[in-house]
């Protein structure tokens, strides 16, 4: 005799409400807090447009100011000591968002790698011209990548396209952590959501990419 099969009304399992898809649906709806978190963020620590105008991103995709070291930094060609200024690197964030999906991340990364070029020929010609930065020792900052110094992926692989030196970077508070890694899943969800396709948090990692002023001016300079 046959049965009748027992019905499911449990609704979607587990796995629906949790993990990775929960993560990103979180992490789009707080993208426009994060938006005006950045924003304000560009203020406070009064980062220079390097856009015609002097004001937003434009076609740049890099943003700057002067700062000092905290901590000692060996690169493969010098050895920035405590205090040494250099030219830090902030990602321009000024853009409506992708479609959402990894095809849409990957095109967009082809995009970021002509901006961020376009961006150093004009920090170069910057670090020549004024004085603010002649003194600058080297150019650099930090950036969350998926797998962190060992990352793989069209974003993660972008410092190593440009020549920048990569070097792991840990924060030891974990509370400190937890939200600068929630603030960086937070811009990714925001401007580029399809990143974040089949991804966890705990895979997002922080990185320090850095170059030499001479390898930089080598590189990106008028006579480059």
């Amino acid at each position: 005799m046959s049965r009748t099969p027992p019905r499911n009304d449990a609704g979607p399992g587990p796995d629906a409400a949790t993990g990775p898809a929960l993560t990103l649906r979180l992490a789009r709806a707080i993208g426009p807090a994060v938006r005006l978190v950045d924003a304000a963020l560009v203020r406070v620590y009064r980062y220079q447009s390097l856009s015609d105008d002097r004001r937003g991103c434009g076609e740049q995709g890099l943003r700057i100011r002067l700062r000092t070291l905290a901590h000692a930094r060996t690169l493969s060609d010098v050895q920035l000591e405590i205090g040494t200024p250099f030219v830090e690197l902030h990602l321009c964030n000024d853009r409506e968002a992708d479609a959402g999906t990894r095809e849409s991340a990957a095109r967009w990364a082809t995009r970021l790698l002509v901006r961020y070029r376009r961006s150093c020929r004009v920090i170069a010609l910057r670090m020549l011209e004024d004085p603010e930065l002649a003194g600058a020792r080297a150019v650099g900052g930090v950036t969350a990548i998926f797998g962190g110094a060992g990352g793989h992926g069209g974003a993660g692989r972008l410092p190593e396209h440009l020549g920048f030196e990569v070097l792991p970077h840990s924060i030891a508070n974990p509370v400190r952590r937890f939200f600068e890694r929630l603030y960086a899943w937070g811009l990714m969800a925001a401007y580029t959501p399809g990143s974040l396709e089949g991804r966890r948090p705990d895979e997002l990692g922080f990185v320090e990419v850095w170059m030499s002023r001479q390898t930089f001016l080598e590189r990106f300079g008028p006579n480059a």
